[in-house]
């Protein structure tokens, strides 16, 4: 299964269902099934833009959050340019993957993550029950 790697916290609001759209710098036609991957480092800055631009949000202190597995997955249904028909306070482009059907993994799953889209064995999510 495809999966792709995103930093903390981000990662975290897409499988939670609060940030439908991951901004990117590359356009993709991809739409299916995907695998959030939790990157190994962790966005400070954003973290606190987070907590400063949506302080209704409950998010988990920096320690708690999962690094460096694949933490859930969602339905991508598409990627827009920036400042065409998509708005969304989380989105600043160049390009967004829009996102739909978020679920959160009962337990995370260690993988090394990678640039891009990635394949994730299959075997690797049956043994965690997470396919």
């Amino acid at each position: 299964m495809k999966a792709l790697s995103i930093r903390q916290p981000w990662a975290f609001l897409i499988i939670a269902g609060e940030k439908p759209i991951e901004n990117r710098s590359w356009v993709s036609n991809y739409s299916g099934p995907l695998l959030i991957h939790a990157s190994s480092s962790f966005d400070k800055a954003g973290y606190q833009w987070v907590k400063k631009n949506f302080p209704r949000l409950k998010m988990p202190t920096p320690a708690k959050y999962e690094l460096g597995a694949i933490i859930g997955s969602v339905d991508m249904v598409g990627c827009v340019p920036y400042g065409e028909d998509y708005h969304s306070p989380w989105f600043s482009g160049p390009y967004g993957f829009l996102f739909r059907s978020s679920k959160q993994f009962d337990q995370a799953i260690p993988f090394k993550g990678q640039l891009g889209f990635f394949e994730v064995p299959d075997e690797l999510l049956k043994l965690y029950d997470a396919a």
